[in-house]
């Protein structure tokens, strides 16, 4: 068997050692960086208003929903890398009994969040009223006073600038803060945009009404099911009247068959941040 010259011998032989030398540095360097602690993780929000570090969400619930709120809060505390900075504020027309209850429940199930993570406010009497549904299907539920109180929030919550409100058959798959946190551009209100056919004013909307005149049949509709809010350019208009405005004349007159989700498609109409 023809042995290799020693120069390429020797070649070889260095070549090795780099590369074990090498490896040595790399593993070394991991090894030792696994040793340290891991940085702390970025806050919630970085480009929040001035509410502290807080993430303020709110939802709307009753009794009969209360595994519809449990799996939501556990899908936006398990996506949010600070869950501590997560305040939620649950308004209800459940009874006092029934709210402790509640508060229990979720401060058992979700022991790690701080105390006062769970506000509760109370839907007063007469602060919202119910309203007449069109819909052949679930009218009872989409009339009721706890579906419209998303028009009252900036009123229910003075001392917030921001404000997310989610719908309770929703899960959140990502960390929320960046949502909290969007630049509005100057909109007093972000939602999501549906342009399927049937999501156009055409088919939400009965567009030979004349009060409807003003509005495209073919605009895209506005989806109230996760809305943020900003609450100052709410309270310096008069957004909650001009959606009680179109509520209540659908009571007497039908210019659409849902509940809260058309007046905010006429109030906002191309005056929303998508």
């Amino acid at each position: 068997m023809a042995s290799l010259p020693s120069a390429q011998v020797l070649r070889v032989i260095n070549c090795l050692f780099t590369l074990l030398t090498c490896c040595s540095v790399i593993f070394t360097f991991y090894y030792f960086t696994s040793l340290l602690p891991p940085p702390p993780p970025p806050p919630c929000c970085p480009n929040q208003p001035n509410n502290a570090v807080k993430v303020h969400l709110a939802f709307t619930y009753t009794q009969h929903y209360i595994l519809g709120l449990i799996a939501l809060v556990n899908s936006t505390i398990l996506h949010c890398p600070r869950p501590q900075d997560l305040i939620f504020h649950l308004i209800t027309d459940d009874n006092p009994a029934i709210q402790t209850q509640t508060n229990l429940l979720l401060q058992n199930l979700f022991p790690t969040q701080k105390p006062g993570s769970f506000q509760f406010k109370t839907l007063e009497p007469g602060v919202v009223t119910s309203a007449k549904v069109w819909a052949t299907y679930r009218s009872p539920s989409l009339s009721k006073p706890i579906v419209f109180a998303r028009y009252v929030l900036p009123a229910i919550f003075p001392d917030l600038e921001r404000l997310v409100y989610l719908d309770l058959d929703i899960l959140v798959t990502k960390d929320i803060a960046p949502l909290y946190g969007m630049d509005m551009e100057g909109y007093p209100l972000a939602a999501a945009r549906l342009c399927r056919e049937s999501a156009r004013f055409a088919k939400q909307l009965q567009m030979k009404e004349p009060e409807l005149n003003y509005f495209n049949p073919a605009e895209c509709s506005l989806n109230n099911g996760v809305l943020v809010y900003d609450m100052v350019q709410w309270r310096s208009s008069n957004y909650t009247e001009q959606l009680f405005y179109w509520t209540h004349l659908n009571n007497n007159k039908k210019l659409y068959k849902l509940g809260s989700q058309p007046p905010f498609n006429l109030v906002f109409y191309h005056n929303y941040k998508t």
